[in-house]
Parts: structure tokens; sequence; C-alpha cells
């Protein structure tokens, strides 16, 4: 019996499975990555309500009132700060010197002309100060008030004290005080004597107390609480 021939067929080698499996790779990859990013987001969001739940009624960490560190104070811890130092600045004052004369200038004065009415010279706002405070990281967006608070962490920021000055009525105070120091400037001139001698007095320079300097550092020395 005759055997029927078999005919060899070659065999087709392409690069599909190599393909699909490169393909099926990349869309593992991706989906990891996807996986890892809304697992990021949600430890964030977490993250970010615990944060805001610890902080709902306090300063956030990373702020300064003045000089000092204010961060997880509550409205009531800043009132009492604020009032201690208002009561410092009421029983101590403030001294002022120049050359050899000092004055010590209390928040509060003794109008000259009536023993009855006093002038306010100096003071805090203490409502302002703390809505400041607490403005910080609340008052914009959302994205906003996170960036907010990703700075704070990184950097302190510090928020002066909002203060109240009567710069006029300071500034008579002062004088009032130091005009004894006060020289005022002299023009040369001329001066003939009995015997018809001329002589030139020379110009006299007047020197006068940087009252609008001290009247800065005195917003200064405020603000930052000290």
């Amino acid at each position: 019996m005759q055997e029927t021939p078999v005919k060899a067929r070659a065999f087709s080698i392409k690069k599909i499975t190599a393909t699909k499996a490169h393909k099926m790779m990349r869309l593992q990859l991706v989906a990891a990555c996807f996986l890892f990013f809304i697992g990021l987001c949600f430890v964030a969001l977490v993250a970010l309500f615990l944060f805001e739940k610890r902080f709902n009624a306090q300063i956030y960490p990373g702020i300064m009132l003045g000089e000092s560190n204010v961060s997880g104070f509550t409205q009531s811890d800043l009132e009492k700060r604020i009032s201690d130092f208002r009561r410092e600045l009421e029983t101590q004052g403030l001294v002022f010197s120049y050359k050899s004369q000092s004055v010590q200038l209390f928040p509060q004065i003794i109008a000259p002309e009536d023993p009855d009415l006093t002038y306010e010279l100096m003071g805090v706002d203490a409502e302002k100060t703390i809505n400041n405070l607490f403005a910080i990281g609340r008052d914009g967006t959302f994205m906003g008030d996170v960036k907010t608070k990703i700075q704070l962490m990184l950097h302190t920021r510090q928020v002066p004290y909002a203060t109240v000055l009567a710069k006029q009525n300071i500034l008579q105070a002062l004088h009032q005080n130091f005009q004894s120091l006060e020289n005022s400037a002299k023009d040369a001139k001329l001066f003939i004597d009995d015997s018809l001698q001329v002589t030139i007095i020379p110009q006299e320079t007047g020197t006068l107390p940087d009252y609008g300097s001290a009247i800065q550092k005195l917003e200064t020395q405020l603000q930052n609480g000290s």
C-alpha cells in the first residue's frame, strides 16, 4: 500500500505574543501608578481631615504673634496673652531717652488742660489681632489654604500685634518733655561793637530729637510684643 505523501509546512513566527505582553505590562504599570496615586490622595485627605479636626478652633502650627510662638493657641489663650501684654504696658510703660534725659510714657496720660480728661497714646487692638491670626490658612480657596498650611510647616510666619497709636499725641508728649534739649539752627550774622569793629558770628547747626524715628521704633516694639 502506497503511503500518502505529507507536505511539510513552515512555522510562522510573529511578534504578536511579545507585543501583547508588552502592552499588558504597560497597562499593569499604569494601573499600579493610578492606584498608588489614589491611595496617596486618600492618605493625604485623611491626614488633612485629622489635621483640621485637631486645629479646628486653634491657631495653626508655624504661626507667631510678634516674637512669641502661638501655635495651637485657642481664642481664650490669645486673649490672655494680649491681656498680659497690655497689663505689662500699663504698669511699666515705655522709656524714651535722648542725651542725658529720659521720660516714661504710659498708654494713657492726663490731659494738661483738663485733669478729668485722659488721652490714649498707645494700645493693642485685641479683636483685630486675633482675627488676623485665625485668618491664616482659613480665608482663601481650598487649594490656597492647603498651600498656606504646607508653607507654615516649612517656615514660620510672624504676625504683628494690631497696634493703636495716637501719633500726634505721642509727638506732643515727647516734645513737651524734650523741648529743653532742642537747639534751633541759627544763620550767620554780623555783630558791630561800639568801636565799629565788625565780627562775623558763624552759622550754628541746630539739633533736634528725631521724634519720627522714636515713634517708628515704638510702633515696631509694640508690634513685636516686646
